[in-house]
Parts: C-alpha cells; structure tokens; sequence
C-alpha cells in the first residue's frame, strides 16, 4: 500500500514539472522568444581532456596541437586576415627568407684536384730529344726551327690514328715551317713498320722515333693518338686526348690564336677536364705492341 502511494505521488510530480517547463512543443527561440538572461545562447560548447572552453558561433577552430602541451589541442578561433594567422608566412618572414646570405658564412667546398694531364698544360714540356727518321734529333723544349711545335704519337696498330695524321697536316699545312711544325712520334714501333704505313696511307710526315716510349711516359699517355702543343718557349700550350671529328677545327683555332700572340692555356685546360681521363694501364693492344717492341 505503501509503495504504490509512493509511486502514485512521484507519478504527480512528474507530470506537475513538464507542464510548467515546456508546455508547448516549440522552443522560445522559434517561437520568436528571446533569452536574454542566457550568456551561452549563442555558443558552442566544446569539451576535450575534462576541459571546457566556448568558441563563437560559425567561426572555425584550429585543431592543431599547441606548443606548451602537444596533447592538448587549440580552440582558438582562425583569425580573419589569412595573410597573418597560423601556418601562414608573415611579411617578415619573406623578407627574412630572401636575403642573399654572406658568401664568408658559407661552408667552404675543396676544389677537385686537377687531372695530372690537365696539370701538364702551362707548364714545361719534358726535356726529351727525339731522333728523325731521315737523320737528326728534334728537342721538345728547345725547338729553334719553328717558333710552335705540334707533336702528335701514334701506332700503326691503332685505326684512329689514320683519321688524326691528316687532320693535323692540313691544320699545320696553313703555315710555315718558321711559324709551325708537326713531329709525328711514332711510339715504339721499327723503321720499316713505319716506312710501309706512310706508303699506305700516302702520307708525308717529319716522323720521330721513340722506341723506349719516353715521350709517352713523360706524357702519361694511356689512349693513342696522343697531340700535344708547345710554344717557343717551351711551355705546353694545349693537349689532345683521343680522336673527335672537330680535332682539326680545334687544332687550328689553336694554332691561330697562338700566332696571333694569344694564350690559350685556359681554354685548353677547360676543354680536357671535360674528357673522361684516365691513369689505369695502357690499353691492351698497346701493352701487346710494347711487348713486341721490346723483344726486338
């Protein structure tokens, strides 16, 4: 009996409080009520880490994580210039970025060391004499019959070779003999081979004779045919690695500038580090001629 007037009564009570608090199914807001006395009518609420914090309506927070506790994230509103806000590169900080900084504070780079055949040109040629075919001896540093001295190594045995010969007579051939000479050095090879090799290809040419390979030790020649260019003074103007089809073009812009009085050992020496030189042994065919040479 009891319970059932307890229950009778909590019924009531109920029943008592929604009629007073809501009697009507619209909100004072729709129903073109106000709520005044409301401070937090227009916000929203929003609850992280047992944390409470109010934030406008309509404005957008920025959920990235603070500095002072990474665990925490931030509420504040975005603010309303996009020029200056968060994640956004200030004025200052482009002004700051595009100062050109001061060459004396930057990390010092070593240069690459120059190739040791770049490092010949500018310097003195080896003093080496080398004997004529037809008689005599021509010396790379004092070579008084020609103020330049082309000389030019080669090998019956090497096919570029062929190609090389003629394009440097007909680059020599367009001065005189006071003003230019070309000596081919033939590198380890007899008379006779030589002799039928000129007769072959029906070449003209002041040839030297290097049976020891001197010259081309002192020049470090690993790849034939090998030319080098020597002034007056006996100072290695200019070196020719190989065989390109602008040899000749490049041997007589040389030679034309070096009659004109000009240097060119610079140019020189930015034309050969851009070759792809090497130090390893000589290549086969050249070890296998060597051999044959030196049984002889």
């Amino acid at each position: 009996m009891l319970f059932r007037l307890t229950f009778s009564l909590a019924m009531s009570l109920a029943l008592i409080s929604a009629s007073g608090c809501g009697g009507s199914s619209a909100s004072p807001a729709t129903a073109g009520g106000t709520m005044d006395n409301d401070p937090f009518a227009n916000t929203e609420v929003t609850v992280h880490s047992s944390e409470i914090a109010t934030v406008p309506t309509g404005a957008k927070s920025d959920t990235r994580r603070t500095k002072r506790n990474p665990n925490r994230r931030n509420t504040e509103p975005m603010p309303a210039n996009p020029t200056r806000g968060y994640g956004m590169v200030s004025e200052r900080d482009t002004a700051r970025s595009s100062r050109t900084p001061d060459p004396a504070s930057l990390p010092r780079v070593k240069a690459k060391p120059e190739h040791p055949i770049v490092a010949m040109i500018g310097e003195s040629a080896p003093d080496i004499n080398v004997p004529i075919a037809g008689g005599g001896q021509v010396n790379l540093v004092q070579h008084e019959s020609s103020e330049i001295l082309v000389i030019v190594l080669w090998a019956s045995y090497n096919h570029l070779c062929q190609d090389e010969l003629p394009a440097l007579k007909a680059a020599v051939d367009r001065y005189s003999e006071e003003q230019v000479q070309l000596l081919a050095i033939n590198d380890g090879e007899g008379i006779e081979t030589i002799k039928k090799y000129l007769a072959r290809n029906n070449l003209e040419l002041q040839v030297g004779v290097d049976l020891k390979q001197e010259v081309a030790d002192a020049f470090l020649v690993r790849q034939l045919p090998f030319a080098a260019i020597i002034d007056s003074e006996g100072i290695v103007q200019g070196i020719h690695v190989g065989y390109i089809d602008s040899l000749g073009d490049d041997i007589s812009n040389d030679l034309q500038s070096l009659v004109s009085g000009k240097d060119i050992i610079e140019r020189s020496k930015e034309r050969l580090s851009r070759q792809d030189l090497s130090l390893r042994t000589p290549a086969p065919s050249m070890l296998d001629q060597r051999s044959l040479v030196q049984h002889q």
